[in-house]
């Protein structure tokens, strides 16, 4: 997300609305999950094996029966380390997340998430007891003041979900854009 990337996200439990990824897990647990237990050397090589199989012996329908190795072209732009450095619209209060995943908020802490360790957040008051925290445009959950806590929100893992409380938009931008 701090790359500009936006995430599209399946209900739980239905794996069709995901069917070529689905497929691909299917194919390669065909390969790899073959016979009996392997070392890891064998396992790497059973990965290697589905790989070259997937990209570039089997045509796939989904790419007009072409191979993905055809098709692929390598991107001129060089890989840059995500920035941290998120920019929020001004009537939201930030803070950035501890090598522990917390924030603190009125001198409590809250604990968010780890892998957002260095990364900005962003607080949006609903009401006196009340708190949405959220990366980039993506709501992650809200803080209950009155009991001290932070609630993982379900809305982040449905489809269609409707963020216009920003009247459209969180005016989001991350530095540097690429």
């Amino acid at each position: 997300m701090s790359l500009g990337i936006d995430l599209h996200r399946i209900q739980p439990g239905k794996p069709s609305q995901n069917g070529k990824h689905e497929r691909m897990h299917r194919d390669l647990k065909r390969i790899v999950q073959k016979g009996p237990k392997l070392t890891v050397k064998e396992y790497s090589a059973a990965l290697k094996e589905f790989q070259t199989e997937y990209n570039e012996q089997r045509p796939h329908e989904a790419l007009n029966m072409s191979f993905p190795a055809d098709l692929y072209r390598k991107s001129n732009r060089k890989y840059e380390t995500p920035s941290k450095a998120i920019i929020y619209p001004d009537d939201l209060l930030v803070r950035k997340v501890n090598k522990h995943g917390q924030i603190r908020y009125q001198g409590l802490i809250y604990t968010i998430s780890e892998t957002l360790s260095g990364y900005l957040v962003a607080l949006k008051e609903l009401d006196d007891d009340h708190l949405t925290v959220y990366f980039c445009n993506q709501i992650l959950g809200d803080i209950d003041l009155n009991l001290k806590q932070f609630f993982p929100d379900m809305r982040a893992f449905q489809i269609g979900t409707d963020y216009e409380q920003f009247n459209g938009t969180l005016n989001q931008k991350v530095l540097p854009m690429f």
